[in-house]
């Protein structure tokens, strides 16, 4: 069953929701809040359990060129997206750490961008 799911779902060529989701940050993010869009998906997939608020905010700025720069409503604007878009799940209950919403997505992330 794990290497159908991970070779067949995960990676399989018919599923087009998946490189989607990558390909439509593109067009609902301007090129700076997409990168730090895909630089957050990338630290979120890597830690199963989630990550907190200071774990967002340190992938975010690591996503950007200067590693430094980041205004604090660029990053809540880009988190706001990802949660309204399907991306991600903050956890109501503390510590209130942010997921993934969906176990495929993340697995694909983790498989093709992570």
């Amino acid at each position: 069953m794990d290497a159908i799911y991970r070779d067949r779902i995960v990676a399989g060529p018919k599923n087009q929701y998946l490189p989607h989701m990558w390909d439509r940050l593109d067009t609902v993010l301007k090129p700076e809040e997409a990168r730090i869009g895909k630089g957050i998906l990338r630290a979120v997939a890597k830690q199963k359990s989630g990550l907190s608020s200071d774990q967002l905010s340190e992938a975010a700025r690591a996503s950007l060129p200067d590693s430094g720069t980041l205004e604090s409503s660029t990053l809540s604007y880009v988190i706001e997206v990802l949660k309204h878009d399907g991306y991600l799940l903050q956890n109501p209950a503390p510590p209130h750490r942010t997921r993934f919403f969906s176990n495929l997505l993340r697995d694909y992330w983790t498989r093709r961008h992570a």
